[in-house]
């Protein structure tokens, strides 16, 4: 997880009067010191920048079918008031959102799901307003990676998408 393009973008949304709904797929799924850059900390450096920033009138919901790991370490932390922790499928909970105003799509190593998850965050966003953040996004890696659908998909649509240090910004 490289977090740079992530807290840029989000940093720019939280400097905005209105209450947002922030949600990520993918949470903290190890909390041993040696995976605080991956492993889905990337809900830690959400929630803290939440708290340092006291944004108390934005919404953090982190989604994961396991999330009693993350539970333990934002409790540790003094985070866990700044999260939503969201239990279940990201297809189906991302589904039940009426607005979504930034995006963070970490869930699954599988370009076809995040295609997926993007598809139903696209429909919950404003057009002006759309921040949506793609992790592993390696376009020239062999491996099947998160973007290689979504990348090629968003650029169709027109939406500008700017890729930097394994990650991918697409606004639209």
């Amino acid at each position: 997880m490289r977090i740079g393009l992530l807290l840029e973008e989000l940093i720019r949304k939280l400097d905005t009067d209105k209450g947002l709904v922030i949600v990520e797929t993918g949470t903290i799924r190890n909390a041993a010191d040696q995976y605080a850059n991956g492993d889905g900390h990337s809900t830690y450096h959400i929630a803290l920048l939440m708290k340092d920033r006291r944004a108390d009138k934005h919404r953090f919901y982190s989604i994961d079918h396991e999330t009693a790991v993350a539970n333990a370490f934002l409790i540790e932390k003094g985070l866990r008031e700044f999260v939503t922790l969201v239990r279940g499928d990201s297809l189906q909970e991302l589904a039940r959102f009426s607005a979504i105003d930034f995006a963070y799509l970490d869930s699954a190593n599988d370009a076809a799901h995040i295609l997926a998850e993007f598809k139903i965050v696209e429909k919950k966003m404003a057009p002006g307003n759309a921040v949506v953040v793609i992790d592993d996004v390696y376009m020239d890696s062999k491996d099947v990676v998160k973007g290689h659908l979504v990348i090629p998909y968003a650029r169709e649509k027109g939406y500008a998408v700017l890729i930097g240090g394994g990650q991918a910004v697409i606004k639209w």
